[in-house]
């Protein structure tokens, strides 16, 4: 009994001996891998610090890089301005496309208005250059010879200007070959009516007769104007002569 005793108790303190062990095993083993856990994440935060100073670094590199960038955009741009000058050039062709549309139209009208302008300047300088009161160009009554060719048809009258010069013209254009008057003065004076029975010598009684009727105003065509005081009736031949200078 006594050396089962002692035996057990042997066997008894050897496991203690290996449970005490083990234990002192396991708290080396556990305190070291602390200490590997303790340094690895002191590195760790020693990398993280610095991985977080490089990327501030990089940041403020970026900045400065992309500053730079524009700068040197700025420079090339001034230095080479192909395009910003085509963009420009682009822009100046829509904006003068827009504007030709509003032009064109305008300038037509102006084209229009100076064609006016001239056509009634022209009106002004004929009516300025006519005299008011021409001077006969014979101080007789003389009548030409009756002519022998058909009279033309009458032309109509252009209206009347303020001087009387068209419808003088008109009336001299329109008078026919039969009837046909160097002169006609529509004073009314006395020396006028004395001369004709002068220069009614050598006509016919049918060319008395006619020359007798223009002289007092009577014999007047259909849809003729007479002409005012100081302007002269002329054969056809002087007014194509006239008309062709």
């Amino acid at each position: 009994m006594e050396t089962m005793k002692a035996v057990a108790e042997v066997s008894e303190s050897t496991k203690a001996e290996a449970v005490a062990a083990v234990q002192r095993q396991c708290q080396e083993e556990v305190a070291s891998l602390q200490a590997i856990l303790k340094d690895s994440i002191s590195s760790y935060e020693a990398q993280i610090t610095a991985l977080k100073q490089e990327r501030q670094q990089q940041q403020q590199d970026c900045e400065e890089k992309e500053r730079e960038l524009g700068r040197l955009k700025q420079l090339l741009s001034r230095a080479y301005p192909l395009d910003s000058l085509e963009k420009q050039m682009e822009k100046a062709h829509e904006d003068s496309e827009k504007l030709r549309e509003i032009v064109l139209p305008m300038e037509k009208e102006i084209e229009e208005l100076k064609a006016k302008l001239l056509r009634a300047e022209e009106l002004i300088q004929e009516i300025q250059r006519r005299p008011r009161h021409a001077p006969s160009l014979h101080g007789s009554t003389e009548l030409l010879p009756l002519s022998r060719d058909p009279s033309p048809p009458l032309e109509p009258l252009e209206e009347l200007s303020g001087d009387g010069g068209p419808a003088a013209e008109a009336f001299a254009h329109n008078c026919d070959d039969s009837a046909s008057i160097s002169s006609f003065s529509l004073g009314g004076g006395v020396g006028s009516s004395s001369s004709l029975p002068q220069s009614r010598q050598g006509l016919s009684p049918e060319q008395e007769e006619t020359a007798s009727l223009v002289s007092t105003g009577t014999l007047v065509p259909e849809g003729i104007y007479l002409p005012p005081p100081g302007y002269q009736l002329v054969p056809d031949t002087q007014w194509e002569q006239l008309q062709t200078e």
